[in-house]
């Protein structure tokens, strides 16, 4: 019988890392490995085909095993003994395959703390062989020391460096706490898709390390599957005419970190051609901060769903990124710029580190300052850029959603 994988993801929806840990978790389902995955702020996957093809359930949070301790509490009442709490988790776990697990977490220090001693809890008590975490932060050491406590065996799947993206010093110092060789060498797998954070764990440690790409769903992102619809969702958001440029973003301290340099290019495309206008995807703690900053041509359009993200890409004439030369920037791997370059849409900006050895050469790259990138967009906009069909190619066989599930389950393979 296959160990049953404890996955957690700290963040919610509003952050970019759930597309993994939900590739992740159900690339598990399909090799029928028992899973109990964990989301902050999770809303059950009603109409995913894929929990329904791998026979497996959600749990609303209406349900009356809905897995939260104030649910519990109200279900069985008085009854509700941790004793019995636990045994109904287990009971669950034994008749189905996959058993959500919703950790409520507000954007506060205390929000932070509070969801952090409930996934200790968690960690702590419920019945697993693996514990596998998205991320290495503040959030998640304190769970991987108690889960080695309990002889468990450990995966982190490391998707950037979180110490380089704090808002203040004082996080940015937790940040590094976790990210200490104590913490490290307490993995017994290390998973990444930057070869820079590989080269970071290798040095803080002798745990194996595995590279796992970006899985992008190539199928999803095609162009081709939304061309019909373009004109229809222009007249929507009345901006047919118009020359599409399109930023996405996660609206929290390290995804807007470069979002200021976007707008002050815009201010000086629309100077120039005020035809250009700028659609900005993506939600998040700081997204009302910055819609009080919309124009007639800079709208934001607050989260979107994921699914829906091509449709909004097929409008464009181009797709913005910017990452300054900056620690944090370069232990990243661009997202948007993969699934931008696997519809295939022409980007304009400017990459560093992981990113930039990827994928620098497919982009029209500007130089490090928004006077710099505001004149390419404009060249870009006058003299449209020609798509090569190798480029999508390139994503296919390099960043795949199949090549992902290949190399995730190798990489598994040599831990269990």
């Amino acid at each position: 019988m296959k160990p049953t994988i404890f996955e957690i993801n700290t963040f919610d929806t509003s952050y970019a890392s759930y597309i993994r840990s939900r590739a992740m978790r159900d690339f598990l389902l399909a090799e029928k490995y028992p899973v109990i995955y964990s989301e902050a702020n999770y809303q059950p996957e009603i109409n995913s085909s894929q929990l329904r093809r791998n026979g497996a359930r959600t749990i609303k949070n209406s349900y009356k095993y809905s897995l939260t301790p104030l649910k519990i509490a109200k279900t069985v009442r008085g009854y509700c003994s941790r004793y019995f709490f636990l045994k109904m988790c287990e009971n669950y776990n034994k008749n189905h395959s996959f058993t959500p697990l919703n950790i409520t977490q507000t954007n506060s220090l205390f929000g932070f703390t509070t969801a952090t001693t409930k996934r200790l809890f968690y960690v702590l008590t419920l019945k697993y062989e693996v514990l596998f975490l998205h991320q290495l932060s503040i959030l998640t050491a304190p769970l991987i020391l108690v889960a080695k406590l309990k002889g468990k065996k450990i995966i982190i799947d490391w998707d950037d460096l979180a110490s380089s993206v704090q808002s203040t010093s004082f996080r940015s110092w937790l940040g590094r706490m976790a990210e200490q060789p104590f913490v490290v060498r307490k993995a017994d797998l290390i998973l990444s898709h930057n070869p820079l954070i590989i080269a970071e764990a290798k040095k803080l440690s002798k745990t194996p390390v595995e590279y796992v790409t970006q899985g992008i769903n190539t199928q999803r992102f095609n162009i081709k599957r939304y061309q019909k619809y373009s004109s229809g969702l222009k007249n929507k958001l009345k901006i047919a005419g118009k020359n599409v440029l399109i930023y996405a973003v996660s609206f929290n301290t390290g995804g807007v970190s470069d979002l200021d340099i976007i707008l002050k290019a815009m201010k000086i495309v629309e100077r120039k051609d005020p035809n250009i206008i700028l659609l900005v995807l993506g939600g998040g703690p700081l997204l009302r901060k910055y819609q009080k900053q919309e124009s007639a041509n800079v709208q934001f359009l607050g989260l979107i769903p994921h699914n829906d993200i091509p449709k909004y890409l097929s409008l464009a004439d181009a797709g913005l990124v910017f990452m300054r030369n900056n620690l944090g920037n370069r232990m990243k791997m661009s997202l948007k710029t993969l699934e931008y370059l696997s519809m295939p849409i022409p980007v304009v900006g400017h990459l560093v580190g992981g990113t930039q050895k990827a994928v620098g050469k497919y982009i029209v790259e500007s130089g490090k300052t928004s006077i710099s990138l505001a004149n390419v967009i404009l060249q870009s906009i006058k003299k449209p850029i020609r798509i090569q069909p190798v480029c999508r190619e390139y994503i296919i066989n390099n960043f795949g959603k199949e090549v992902m599930r290949r190399q995730f389950l190798e990489a598994l393979s040599k831990l269990i």
